[in-house]
């Protein structure tokens, strides 16, 4: 199959590519302009964005958030220029997911000799589900993996006998990890491979050239408190994704890896692994960097200082798909004779029969994708479509004074939603929705201020309390005057105090 991929026209190699990639950019084009309802994790940062000026990006941010500086201050000129809106508040994600599609090609042409695994790895890049969403989402995910492919494609670009490349190369060494916080391990691994391997009299000029911004740029990142560990690290949602050094725990993690991307099978496992190894007695510069890396970050989640998993990692999909498409690279008399024994060779094409075995699972991830009320972050898509229709409800009926009685996410989703839609409110969170008696208390008193009650669906909270009973009951005890309005994804009630009037 090798031999046949390698004997195609140029022009109809090429068009191949042209189709891959018309799919993968209808894809993310597709959902970009469908306008999928936020979620919490995107209504937090966007809220940073609008709140501030563009300097006050580079401070630590507010609402639990980190995110890099310029990827924030990238976002901010498209409000500023185009308005307030979902579509220009996802502008740079998309634009990141797509430049990542297009440059992913020449970064795989120079990775690989003959042009199956060049195939391969390009399809698996333009259907893969989280891929897809996160092109659209507003976090930096979709930017991470546009910097990782983009640190492969620039690397063996570097020529410092080329003073404007070497100047070039300094200012980019400098901006790459303001722009994506998981890059330092690319950049790592980069620039760590192309000192090792430079003559001694340049290690001095690449270290001033490269080393000096580079460190210069991770110290700022320290500075105003945007580090990688110390955002990624105070959740328990990512405790999962660091490692125990130990075989168990790396096949887990892999695995899981795998299963995140939608290509899991026991076939692609054991592809990825022994794709590792062939990168490693690999001698393109490209193959080699994406080893370092993967080992770089191995040791980031071994150590606590980053987590492997989920969309935290995804940015490591351009080094995994080229992990996996290294199988099919035919020119294997290399290093076949040095390096594997024939027995490795025998494997390779035992999995590659897995592979076509298990070929079902890409369908399935392009299935996930083409249906888009498929489900989301935290709920599927109609979902998040009531809640915002519910705090629209509250918007369109809100006065001058009022205040929220809520949970905490919802109350974010409130504020953002008053920002994007022009009311202009000042509304104060009273306390979370929770606490019956803060509610108590609150409506005993006779000049309390006008509020709402919203409350939906909270994981955190105890599920066994009725709380629409709970509500009730202690609104009738007081004897106050409410409205309950009937809505699908939350329960809303607005506490009006006659003594107001």
């Amino acid at each position: 199959m090798t031999k046949f991929f390698d004997r195609l026209g140029i022009s109809i190699y090429y068009i191949l590519i042209f189709i891959i990639v018309c799919i993968g950019l209808f894809l993310r084009i597709r959902l970009y302009l469908h306008q999928l309802p936020v979620w919490h994790d995107e209504v937090a940062l966007s809220l940073n964005i609008f709140e501030r000026p563009i300097y006050k990006l580079f401070y630590t941010l507010h609402y639990s958030q980190a995110a890099p500086p310029l990827f924030l201050v990238a976002i901010k000129i498209i409000t500023n220029i185009f308005g307030i809106n979902i579509l220009s508040l996802r502008f740079i994600p998309t634009l990141a997911g797509c430049s990542s599609l297009l440059l992913f090609i020449p970064v795989l042409q120079n990775t690989f000799k003959s042009k199956l695994p060049v195939i391969v790895a390009l399809s698996l890049f333009a259907i893969c589900g989280p891929l897809i969403y996160y092109s659209q989402e507003i976090k930096p995910y979709s930017s991470d993996v546009f910097f990782c492919i983009l640190i492969l494609f620039l690397i063996n670009k570097i020529n410092f006998n080329d003073k404007k490349n070497a100047i070039i190369s300094s200012i980019l060494c400098f901006i790459i990890p303001l722009c994506s916080f998981p890059s330092v391990f690319m950049m790592v691994a980069a620039l760590g491979y192309k000192f090792l391997i430079s003559e001694k009299k340049r290690k001095i000029k690449y270290s001033i050239y490269t080393g000096i911004p580079f460190c210069l740029s991770l110290f700022i990142l320290w500075l105003i408190n945007h580090g990688i560990h110390s955002y990624m690290t105070s959740f328990d949602d990512w405790d999962n994704g660091f490692l125990k050094f130990s075989f168990d725990s790396f096949i887990y993690i892999i695995s899981n890896y795998i299963d995140y991307l939608g290509y899991y099978s026991v076939g692609t496992l054991l592809i990825f692994l022994v794709g590792i190894f062939i990168c490693f007695f690999k001698k393109e510069e490209t193959a080699v960097i994406s080893v370092l890396c993967f080992i770089i970050v191995y040791f980031a989640s071994v150590f606590h200082l980053y987590p492997f998993i989920g969309r935290a990692s995804i940015f490591f999909a351009p080094i995994a798909l080229l992990f996996i498409a290294s199988i099919f690279e035919n020119n294997f008399n290399e290093y076949k004779d040095k390096y594997l024994p024939k027995i490795t060779m025998l494997l390779k094409y035992i999995i590659f029969l897995f592979l076509i075995v298990q070929s079902f699972n890409i369908v399935d991830s392009y299935n996930r994708v083409s249906d888009l009320d498929y489900k989301l972050q935290d709920g599927y898509k109609h979902e998040r479509l009531e809640r915002e229709k519910d705090i629209i409800t509250i918007l369109d009926n809100f006065k001058q004074g009022d205040e929220i009685v809520s949970t905490y996410e919802l109350y974010i989703h409130i504020l953002f939603y008053n920002i994007m839609n022009k009311y202009n409110y000042h509304i104060d969170l009273a306390f979370d929705c929770n606490k019956f008696d803060e509610l108590k208390d609150m409506v005993s008193n006779e000049n309390f201020n006008n509020f709402w009650i919203v409350e939906t669906y909270n994981p955190r909270h105890d599920t066994s309390i009725d709380y629409e009973k709970e509500y009730e009951t202690i609104l009738n005890n007081a004897g106050v005057k409410y409205k309950k309005y009937e809505n699908n994804a939350t329960n809303i009630y607005y506490v009006e105090n006659d003594n107001n009037k």
